[in-house]
């Protein structure tokens, strides 16, 4: 899994292994440790798409709805907007092109 952010644009990429482990129902997660703490970012499916911030870790949850048209074979990710406020955040999960 590659994590990528910018800005109000986060994008998620994943291989053929990472779809495999939602595919089983587990969860992804990746962790940053440096020597003043930590932040952890975790994918996994759930009730609904949404983005969530607890403690040091960003939770991305996959619907069902959703994780089911990221599993079309001609689809090459699923994408999101969540206004909050007065600005936008935009999110995604991606298959990578060249593991595929």
């Amino acid at each position: 899994m590659k994590i990528q952010w910018q800005g109000r644009n986060l994008r998620v990429r994943i291989g053929p292994g990472d779809l495999s482990v939602l595919e089983r129902g587990q969860f992804l997660l990746e962790r940053l440790i440096l020597p003043t703490g930590g932040w952890t970012f975790s994918l996994e499916r759930g009730e609904f798409t949404a983005l969530e911030f607890r403690a040091e870790s960003l939770i991305f949850s996959l619907s069902e709805m959703d994780f089911a048209r990221l599993l079309e074979p001609d689809r090459e990710g699923v994408y999101f907007e969540k206004a909050l406020e007065d600005v936008t955040l935009e999110f995604c999960v991606e298959k990578d092109r060249h593991a595929f």
